[in-house]
């Protein structure tokens, strides 16, 4: 087996980061064409991941992230991986009776949103289901940051942790649902071996090389390129 899949995600994404801190890592738009550098990528996740341990966050817990395309979602989702914890993206689009079921099916934690989903979150943590009502916050409850709030800018400025959890390529790093066009939506657990082997693929594949700038999507097979993107050399 190759070096690459016995690593994980973060792991080469931080190696990645030390050698090309000044390149730029991907663009989004917001009034005006912007940039982050790997060196700023990798700095805020750091400091998300810090914040989420510090909280009480464990190794294999799940955290959602419910929000648009923005540079945000990249950054928390490689937080969430060097924590130790479980990503669980959630199309931003879905009514909030799918939104409940995920969250339960998934035992979400915490929840990584945006102003723009807020309220679709609070209708899905209220509303009548089969599953147990939710509570927001505190004690067994769900934790929501919104990236648009100031508790999550102060998140970006939490003093790093020196080391994070052991995670290995067979740990799971994500769990994706399934559209249910064809039934029930299913939570697929993907390892990090499964994401790398991909990523591996697509960069063999010459698909996407060091030259490339990556503009952010929140769908699966985006994810895969966009994590083939991040481990270019």
């Amino acid at each position: 087996m190759n070096k690459m899949t016995n690593e994980t995600i973060h792991s080469l994404f931080l190696k990645t980061a030390e050698k090309c801190r000044d390149n730029i890592a991907f663009n989004y738009f917001d009034q005006t064409w912007k940039e982050v550098s790997y060196a700023k990528f990798s700095s805020d996740s750091k400091a998300i991941a810090s914040y989420l341990i510090k909280t009480g966050t464990g190794k294999g817990d799940r955290i959602a992230i419910i929000s648009e395309n923005r540079p945000e979602w990249c950054i928390s989702y490689m937080g969430i991986m060097l924590s130790g914890a479980v990503a669980v993206p959630i199309d931003s689009q879905l009514y909030p009776d799918s939104i409940r079921n995920f969250l339960a099916d998934s035992d979400t934690k915490i929840i990584f949103c945006s102003s723009k989903t807020e309220e679709n979150i609070e209708e899905a943590l209220k509303s009548k289901s089969p599953h147990p009502p939710f509570t927001k916050g505190g004690q067994g409850g769900i934790m929501q940051i919104s990236f648009d709030s100031p508790e999550f800018k102060e998140i970006l400025n939490f003093k790093q942790t020196e080391k994070f959890p052991d995670t290995y390529a067979e740990d799971i790093a994500s769990i994706i649902y399934t559209s249910g066009t064809t039934g029930v939506s299913k939570g697929v657990m993907l390892t990090h071996r499964n994401f790398l082997s991909d990523a591996e693929a697509v960069i063999k594949a010459d698909v996407i090389s060091v030259s490339d700038s990556c503009f952010p999507y929140s769908r699966c097979t985006t994810r895969i390129r966009s994590c083939a993107h991040f481990l270019c050399l």
